[in-house]
């Protein structure tokens, strides 16, 4: 099975980083939690542990979302405040990260930046929720994928003042990249240059980093005014060209942006935009 999901050439390896929504049972298409299909084949469907499938039977307030991090073999799944992994490869073990006050709202796994954390830390988690971003080392005991993974707070995080994060990503280089609901694309800074915070008793440095929009409008334009002159238009989806170092950003409007990261994949450049059915028609 780690072998099919990590292979380029299947559709499971294209598309290893999925959410899907929870729809109530009232409603059309109702997301059945209880089978999910993590392998190319539609015979081939794995059962959610009972401990998670109880918890989503249980849910508070709806929010359930589930996907892959084929890099660590695990499944996660996303109850309210709780996010679960499991080992799908046969061991059938659940970690369960609970430290959080409010809802989760979009996860990732991301490479963690080089120098901040010990060796065995490879990657962090990035968990959004209504009110903050946070990261969580993810530490392996061995050096493979199929070795077990431990789940350890840091001092970083950093609150939402108010966006609700509908995307994740990351770049091989550790960058964080988060898309926000007023079609901002927000990146996450972090390190540990703690020499002089260290001894003035302050967390490392951690940041949320408008790199999309002008700063300036949105402090000297009221909320309501900008909503006007030019309506939010959410960013649904970011993803990342690892080899030719590009940021894609699609929004709910279907408007699609591209963004240059430079040769070290350092950097943030707009490139271009476009309307997806706008040239889908000039193109027809």
């Amino acid at each position: 099975l780690s072998t099919l999901l990590s292979n380029p050439n299947t559709d499971a390896g294209r598309n290893c980083y999925y959410t899907m929504p929870y729809v109530g049972p009232t409603q059309c298409g109702a997301w059945n939690i209880r089978q999910f299909e993590i392998a190319r084949h539609r015979a081939t469907a794995m059962k959610w542990p009972e401990y998670i499938t109880r918890r989503h039977d249980n849910v508070v307030f709806g929010t359930n979302t589930q996907g892959l991090f084929t890099e660590i073999n695990r499944a996660w799944a996303v109850v309210d405040n709780c996010l679960y992994l499991w080992d799908y490869e046969g061991r059938n073990k659940v970690q369960t990260y609970d430290k959080l006050d409010h809802l989760i709202v979009s996860v990732a796994l991301v490479p963690v930046r080089r120098g901040v954390f010990i060796d065995k830390v490879s990657y962090v988690l990035v968990v959004a929720t209504t009110v903050e971003i946070v990261l969580v080392a993810v530490a392996e005991e061995g050096y493979g994928v199929n070795d077990a993974v431990e789940l350890f707070p840091t001092q970083f995080n950093v609150p939402t003042d108010g966006v609700i994060v509908l995307s994740v990503t990351g770049t091989a280089e550790g960058r964080i990249f988060m898309g926000g609901n007023d079609g901002v694309v927000y990146e996450i800074e972090y390190n540990n240059d703690n020499t002089l915070r260290g001894m003035l008793g302050l967390p490392n440095k951690c940041r949320k980093v408008n790199k999309t929009s002008s700063q300036v409008v949105a402090w000297v334009v009221p909320q309501f005014v900008r909503e006007m002159v030019s309506p939010e238009d959410p960013i649904h989806q970011l993803v990342v060209d690892h080899a030719r170092h590009l940021l894609y950003a699609l929004t709910k409007k279907n408007n699609v942006y591209l963004y240059d990261l430079g040769d070290d994949g350092e950097t943030l450049t707009f490139v271009h935009s476009l309307n997806v059915p706008q040239a889908c028609t000039q193109v027809c």
